[in-house]
């Protein structure tokens, strides 16, 4: 998984390194497109990482992999 030490700039777990505040909770703000920067650099390769090993598993098991990107993603503040 990717480690990132960046300070998380704001929220509950503000100061907290961006790869220890837990994955639930950046996505929840990442699917409703409230980040950016450090954080949504973070949140799009931490998918990527797991939209690849869907992919092997999901091919493994011959089924259709899931998609996790949310496509032409544009911060809304």
């Amino acid at each position: 998984m990717i480690i990132s030490t960046d300070p998380m700039p704001w929220g509950v777990h503000k100061g907290k390194p961006i790869g220890e505040v837990p994955f639930d909770y950046l996505l929840k703000f990442y699917k409703k497109q409230w980040i950016n920067g450090e954080v949504l650099k973070y949140v799009e390769a931490a998918l990527a990482e797991i939209e690849a090993s869907e992919y092997e598993i999901a091919i493994r098991l011959g089924k259709k992999p899931k998609k996790y990107l949310i496509d032409d993603y544009q911060c809304v503040y």
